[in-house]
């Protein structure tokens, strides 16, 4: 059951407006996605899990650089760092599978900056 609401709530990221995004990322969705991450099982729930979090970074990102949200810097990106999303994207990089690569790949481009 837990990979078939990981699927809906991800669904429900993609067609997110950005309040309805907001309200997902104050019912703690970012942290719920990282946990499943954090399991490292299936590709193809990481795959899911990897693209509801860039969908909500970039309902936020979006928003900034139209100056339409003056509230907290990016607080999507607060709460992926404060739950430990930033470890876990960086250790996915090196996943084997090319799905998740690539989605790993495609937040750290346009989400995050690694030194």
């Amino acid at each position: 059951m837990a990979r078939e609401a990981i699927f809906c709530l991800t669904n429900a990221c993609s067609a997110a407006t950005f309040d309805q995004a907001k309200r997902l990322v104050e019912f703690d969705l970012i942290e719920v996605l990282v946990r499943k991450l954090a399991e490292n099982g299936d590709a193809k729930v990481m795959k899911v899990c990897l693209e509801g979090l860039e969908c909500l970074l970039s309902e936020y990102k979006q928003k900034q650089n139209q100056n339409l949200y003056k509230e907290e810097p990016h607080s999507a990106l607060i709460r992926l760092t404060q739950c430990g999303g930033l470890n876990i994207i960086d250790q996915l990089q090196f996943h084997s599978d090319n799905d998740v690569y690539g989605a790993v790949s495609r937040i750290i481009e346009n989400h995050l900056e690694f030194e």
